[in-house]
Formats: structure tokens, sequence, C-alpha cells
């Protein structure tokens, strides 16, 4: 009797502790990922990319691509030039990120209750490789389904992933003042287990 009462209380505790060793994907239509650009000093667009993909793995390891040709400025014309110009995304056509979260980071999430995450990130870009500190907030909504979301902005600095020339050359092709390479990126992502 004994046994079997213990044997029941294992098998509940490997049932209970299952989603947060499992692995993680994201929900593409309720995720966004945005980014703020500034061209002449004063003027702030918000723009975004709409296809990205990102997972979670049973050791809490981060990993994202963003598909730089999916950028959204709600303007073709310029869509296209950060496609050809900025990106280059015939020779880089994503971005990757990843990160690695604490051993026990998902198993102290406790339902309906943010827990705030520093990181940093891991940016592979244009080439370029650097780590960028990253504040998040993450929530587990129920027991399969996480959301995460910016604190404050991540800041890509352009000089970073040599991405310089491109900003000069698409300051001289609209006949612009200045365009600021720092850039905010702010996002939110929802996550669902997969067992």
């Amino acid at each position: 009797m004994r046994a079997a009462k213990a044997l029941s209380t294992l098998v509940l505790l490997s049932v209970a502790s299952l989603p947060a060793l499992a692995h993680w994907s994201l929900v593409s239509e309720q995720s966004d990922l945005h980014f703020v650009s500034v061209k002449n000093d004063v003027i702030a667009e918000t723009s975004q990319f709409t296809r990205f993909s990102a997972n979670v793995d049973d050791k809490g390891k981060v990993d994202i691509t963003v598909d730089l040709s999916s950028v959204d400025t709600l303007i073709e014309l310029r869509d296209q030039r950060l496609r050809d110009i900025f990106f280059s995304t015939e020779q880089f056509p994503t971005a990757l990120l990843s990160a690695q979260l604490g051993a026990d980071f998902l198993d102290e999430l406790t339902i309906d209750e943010p827990k705030a995450l520093d990181l940093e990130l891991n940016i592979t870009l244009h080439g370029e490789s650097q780590t960028v500190p990253a504040r998040l907030s993450v929530t587990k909504l129920n027991s399969h389904s996480l959301l995460v979301s910016t604190r404050s902005p991540i800041l890509i600095n352009a000089s970073d992933f040599a991405l310089l020339e491109g900003i000069q050359q698409l300051q001289s092709i609209a006949g612009l003042k200045s365009i600021e390479p720092v850039v905010p990126v702010t996002g939110v992502w929802t996550f669902k287990v997969e067992h």
C-alpha cells in the first residue's frame, strides 16, 4: 500500500513538472516584434517584423529567428529599401537571437504573477554578433502558456552590426538630415508548451 502511494505521488509530481521541462513554441498570431526609428531628430516611426519564430527548450535555452524580409513600415518603397540597402536580406536573410534562462526559472513561476527577468541577449545580425542586455517580464498564464514581454526597449546600435553605411545610404536617398543609429526594440510573445 505504501509503495503504491509513493508511486502515485511520483507520477503526480512528474506530470505537474512536465510543462517546465517541456519544449515551448511561439504562438505567432499572439506575438509581435516592433522597433522605432527616428529621422531628422524629431520624427519617430514605429515598424514591425511580421515573420519570426521562437522556442524555449527543456534546458531553458531561448532561440529566436527573425525573417528580415518581413519588415513592415506601412510604406512598400521604404520596406524594399530596408531589405535591399539596410539589412541586405539576400546575403543576410535573418537575425538570430539567443539567451539562456536560469535552470529553475520556469519552475519558479506562479500563474498570473509576472516575474522580472534580466538577461544577456546574443544577437547575430548582418554578419556580426553582439551581446545586449534585455529586461523582460514573464507571466505563466496557465500550465501550458507563457507570456513574455519587454519591460523596457532593447537598444540595438547599428554601429555594432556594421549597419552604419546602410543608414548613410538610406539617409542620402531619402534626403534626410539624420537617421538615429540606436533603435529601440519591443515585443510581446506568447508561448505554448509542446510535450
